[in-house]
């Protein structure tokens, strides 16, 4: 049977163009249209429980592991120059191993020459950058890559009692009256996005952040082509346990905060938590990664392949802040002779 990814018309390559949303030859510009997926039958959404256990699966892709960084990395379409989505690095070992492929994926839009040119603006709008960043940039290691992710949707309810005291007057004569209280705060979350590997941290997803999962589909390795996908390597409970806690207590900090407003004083205040509704999506979700040098050292830019959105870290100008600092000393000194 013939590779999926080859071009009828020259035997070339067939790539997912984020343009046209088709697989085009990138030799001779030949487009078609992909075909439906294999696992639609799979679930876009899963209902989440304490006993969920992620199954590995065989995948068709090449598998390899980072000598580098230890990232493990997929890839589906096999003339690319493969290089390490997560570090920059070309150091790539061929494995032999399942991976943990997702039920859905959130195709590129944005292209690579569009990413590129994001880039350079994103450079250039650091204000503490070196002059001269723009030209000593590398951009021979930007890379399309697929991050694993877990789609939460969920309610919290937060019930709580307290004991608490008011000061109040009566007859010209004030005393402390004590109130048993109780109650119920709620809130419902959708698309509290997390990373599902452990080299890209939830800061940075959240710095990409928003992804339009309405433009979540059902995963298939087309959409791959000429990308590269990191696989999951961060247990989904312990992740979600994490965030979970962290609106839990946002919810009890509103609960005391909203008590206090009322009241003089919390004397006890009992809570209890309950998780409803709770669904999730295991997807891969676009980034563009630009890993680029500047004088020796490596930094790193993601774009958001959906949106466009770019984030991460860049080189600082030394005599750029020396040359801010003195301006607001200067300032300030001026302004004292002026005022005395």
């Amino acid at each position: 049977m013939a590779r999926r990814n080859v071009c009828d018309t020259c035997g070339g390559n067939l790539l997912f163009s984020p343009d046209s949303g088709l697989m085009e030859c990138e030799h001779c510009g030949n487009a078609i249209a992909l075909k439906k997926s294999k696992s639609a039958s799979r679930p876009l959404t899963r209902r989440y429980s304490e006993t969920y256990t992620m199954t590995p699966t065989e995948s068709t892709s090449q598998t390899y592991l980072c000598s580098s960084c230890g990232a493990t990395v997929s890839f589906e379409e096999t003339e690319v120059k493969k290089r390490c989505p997560s570090c920059g690095d070309i150091s790539l070992n061929r494995q032999q191993r399942s991976i943990y492929v997702p039920d859905a994926i959130i195709p590129f839009v944005v292209s690579r020459d569009k990413a590129i040119s994001i880039f350079r603006e994103w450079i250039g709008s650091r204000k503490f950058a070196p002059n001269n960043l723009k030209q000593m940039a590398k951009l021979g290691k930007i890379s399309g890559l697929y991050i694993p992710a877990w789609n939460f949707s969920f309610r919290l309810v937060v019930g709580y009692n307290a004991d608490v005291t008011r000061t109040e007057e009566r007859n010209d004569q004030f005393f402390t009256k004590h109130f048993y209280v109780d109650g119920v705060e709620e809130k419902t979350f959708a698309n509290v996005l997390l990373t599902a590997n452990k080299r890209i941290s939830n800061q940075t997803v959240d710095e990409l952040e928003p992804f339009d999962a309405s433009k979540m589909i059902p995963y298939s390795n087309e959409y791959v082509f000429g990308f590269s996908g990191l696989d999951t390597d961060l247990d989904i409970h312990e992740s979600f346990e994490e965030v979970r806690h962290e609106k839990e207590n946002a919810l009890k900090s509103k609960i005391r905060s909203n008590l206090k407003e009322k009241y003089e004083t919390i004397e006890k205040l009992d809570t209890f938590d309950q998780l409803k509704g709770c669904t999730f999506s295991h997807t891969y979700v676009p980034v563009w990664a630009n890993h680029y040098t500047y004088n020796g050292k490596q930094y790193h830019c993601y774009i958001n392949g959906q949106t466009g959105k770019a984030t991460g870290k860049a080189p600082k100008s030394f005599w750029k802040i020396f040359g801010l600092i003195g301006g607001i000393v200067g300032a300030i000194a001026l302004a004292a002779i002026i005022i005395f």
